[in-house]
């Protein structure tokens, strides 16, 4: 599973070597999941969502409350590497809260690893004990917890994955052909004109016999 953090929260789930697209094709959407009521950031799309506790604005307003102030992460970051103590409050806060949303996560997919990914998941390597600590404690008793790890693709990920993802569909096998099998268009096809071949069949067949009943009888002259 990929998370992405940046101003929202976005996510890839990866089964069987496919991305879930979901019936719409908005599976992924980690960023939108319910963990409270208000959230940090209020001008998040959802109010108490993922992203409202862990995106970038609401790792910028959790620190002004806490009267610190920065005008971007990596302005935080910096803040944090001096150990400025509001900047630290901060972090063990954030760090809380994505370990709570990543549990959710956990409870909902089982993935074996997670990736983080974006401008925000900077701050994972500074509170990575705490963010342990935190999907422990969110997850049942004994369940599998997966790896995390930052993703090493840098500001890049996103990009390169839609590359990835143009040269996968235009260098992968049509399966139905090369395995012997159809598709579900093709089968459905195959079965309509099936259909309609017995259905025109049947039809000349009750026309035939119709035509030979009301034929006017003849006369036979004896040889």
């Amino acid at each position: 599973m990929f998370v992405y953090l940046d101003a929202g929260v976005g996510g890839g789930i990866v089964a069987n070597g496919s991305l879930l697209r979901g019936r719409s094709g908005f599976a992924g959407e980690v960023g939108h999941i319910p963990l409270g009521e208000r959230g940090f950031d209020a001008r998040a799309a959802m109010r108490g969502s993922f992203e409202s506790y862990v995106g970038r604005d609401a790792v910028l307003a959790l620190y002004r409350q806490h009267g610190g102030g920065a005008g971007s992460v990596r302005d935080f970051v910096d803040a944090l590497s001096k150990r400025v103590p509001e900047a630290t409050q901060t972090a063990a806060e954030w760090a809380w809260w994505l370990g709570r949303g990543l549990a959710s996560l956990t409870a909902i997919f089982d993935p074996s690893a997670i990736v983080l990914g974006g401008p925000v998941a900077a701050l994972y390597g500074r509170v990575e004990r705490e963010v342990a600590d935190s999907i422990a404690k969110h997850l049942a008793p004994l369940s599998p917890v997966p790896s995390v790890e930052v993703s090493a693709l840098g500001p890049d990920a996103c990009a390169i994955g839609g590359a990835m993802l143009l040269h996968h569909a235009l260098l992968s096998i049509d399966e139905g052909i090369v395995y012997g099998g159809a598709n579900e268009a093709s089968r459905r096809t195959t079965a309509d004109a099936g259909v309609a071949t017995r259905a025109t069949l049947e039809a000349d067949r009750v026309r035939g016999t119709s035509a030979q009943t009301n034929r006017p009888a003849g006369r036979f002259r004896a040889g």
